[in-house]
């Protein structure tokens, strides 16, 4: 009995008009997403639209998806927004973060960014005014200045520090390395460059690991038609949500002031 293996091109070429049965075409789920779109608005009261980074989309038409979240107090992912763009660049990631402020931020100061070092970001961070601030960029800046690794490793560690004494003690192995570089970082805000005097705003927090973690969340969706994609990244964050609103409502019934996490720690 004679063995046949399909190429590659076949593979894909299946694959795709498997897709195409079950969640129709990639240009007519163009067409059809500004319809989408106004029902979920129409039916989820709240939610908010601007238009039709981050996660790579890999359809027939290359994008990628942008998300946005916050730890809740209970230290589980919060998602806030999405956008879907052509690619990531500072155009994109100034109009997704623009709509962020004045969507989901609003009147809120001293915001704390975390982010990866994607360009497009730090170069929306860096811009006279900006609102936003991240860590990380602080540190490359920090780098750049005094080209130190030793030095940049200190900084870093004086930053993730969340007891003052622990802060103040890394704070002067940098003065020994370079006094010019302690300088430096003092002449910042504390507030914004270290977890020790932040008032608790960055909850612990200084990687991007939980958003690695929500994009297991998602993975599926990305090959799908966008309309598809949209929809059953809707759906999942419904379940996601509807398994831990109960946990919410019956520790208010129980009367807790505190969290597990917090409890915990």
């Amino acid at each position: 009995m004679a063995s046949y293996i399909p190429s590659y091109k076949k593979f894909w070429t299946g694959k795709h008009k498997a897709i195409e049965q079950v969640f129709g075409n990639w240009e007519e789920s163009y067409s059809d997403f500004p319809k989408f779109l106004c029902a979920l608005q129409k039916f989820n009261p709240g939610t908010i639209v601007e238009c039709i980074d981050s996660t790579h989309l890999y359809g027939n038409y290359k994008g990628t998806m942008m998300i946005a979240m916050g730890v809740d107090g209970n230290n589980q992912i919060l998602p806030l927004a999405f956008v879907i763009v052509e690619n990531e660049s500072y155009d994109s990631w100034n109009w997704f973060l623009s709509y962020i402020r004045i969507h989901v931020v609003k009147e809120h100061e001293c915001i704390f960014l975390i982010s990866d070092h994607h360009i497009g970001i730090l170069k929306v961070v860096n811009q006279h005014g900006s609102s936003w601030y991240c860590l990380h960029y602080f540190i490359n800046n920090f780098y750049d200045k005094f080209c130190n690794l030793e030095l940049k490793g200190l900084a870093y560690r004086a930053g993730s520090q969340n007891q003052v004494r622990k802060l103040n003690s890394t704070m002067e192995k940098i003065r020994k390395l370079n006094p010019q570089a302690r300088q430096w970082k003092e002449s910042h805000p504390i507030d914004r460059w270290t977890l020790a005097h932040d008032g608790g705003r960055r909850y612990g927090l200084l990687t991007t690991n939980l958003s690695e973690i929500f994009n297991s969340v998602l993975k599926g969706a990305r090959f799908l038609p966008i309309m598809a994609c949209v929809q059953l990244t809707f759906y999942r964050l419904v379940h996601y949500f509807e398994m831990r609103r109960p946990l919410g409502y019956n520790a208010r019934a129980n009367g807790d002031a505190y969290t597990p996490h917090v409890l915990v720690k």
